[in-house]
């Protein structure tokens, strides 16, 4: 419980934060504008598989929530997608933490590999995925 409060205590903050002071703050993190743009328009399409799938990457749990503050992402998807990713991840983490032992540890390494790998797979097949659907042009 406490590993699923802190996680999301830590991306609900994000959040706010970001949310409050998104333009400064961006502007700050990128120059450009076209970057930025560019930043908005993939969180917007993409940012719930994004969130969902951020466990598999280094440092983007952090960023996740800020980006979707940033981007305005509405607050109960965001929830929705943040709990998706944490709830499920923080359980099994710590299911495996509880049934292995300084004599024992093979059970967390072995969760933490196959987290790590199935986490990676889904990130792999998603953009797969998406790189095989057709672009739609709006006029």
């Amino acid at each position: 419980m406490s590993a699923i409060t802190g996680m999301t205590l830590a991306g609900l903050s994000g959040y706010l934060f970001s949310n409050r002071y998104r333009d400064a703050l961006f502007k700050f993190l990128i120059k450009n504008p076209k970057p930025r743009a560019e930043a908005i328009s993939t969180f917007e399409n993409y940012g719930f598989a994004m969130i969902l799938m951020s466990r598999a990457v280094p440092i983007f749990p952090e960023v996740s929530p800020c980006l979707t503050g940033i981007t305005e992402m509405k607050f109960p998807r965001f929830v929705l997608a943040w709990s998706l990713s944490t709830i499920p991840y923080a359980l099994i983490a710590a299911y495996a933490g509880s049934v292995s032992s300084i004599e024992n540890p093979m059970p967390a390494i072995y969760t933490a590999i196959s987290m790590s790998a199935a986490l990676w797979a889904g990130w792999f097949l998603y953009s797969q995925y998406q790189k095989t659907k057709p672009v739609s042009h709006s006029e």
